[in-house]
């Protein structure tokens, strides 16, 4: 964290230049900044999203088959509730994206 240039960490232990740092240590000591900000982010993040398995676009076109007996870029056929209908089913399988599936179904993403 000290190392990182673009960030205010170092100016809350002492070494102020352009941060107002009066409002969070009135909330808390130095050291108790110090630990809050070395203590390990439980949070859902875009990191833990993007950690997810993702699927190959060849590992999503053998599903698609297999599942819909059609080829994906055949979806872009079928009438729109059946596109949305099969689109949403798709998305919610770990591992794929929007932007994926429209690029192996050629489906536009804003559908």
């Amino acid at each position: 964290m000290e190392g990182y240039k673009w960030s205010s960490y170092n100016e809350y232990l002492g070494k102020q230049w352009i941060t107002d740092i009066g409002f969070a240590l009135g909330l808390m000591s130095r050291e108790e900044f110090v630990a809050y900000m070395n203590e390990e982010n439980q949070d859902k993040s875009i990191e833990s999203e993007e950690d997810k398995i993702k699927l190959t676009d060849a590992k999503l076109t053998e599903k698609i088959v297999k599942k819909y007996r059609m080829k994906p870029m055949m979806i872009q056929n079928e009438p729109r509730d059946e596109i949305n209908r099969i689109l949403k089913e798709i998305l919610q399988q770990d591992g794929v994206s929007t932007r994926q599936l429209s690029r192996v179904t050629g489906v536009s993403r804003l559908i």
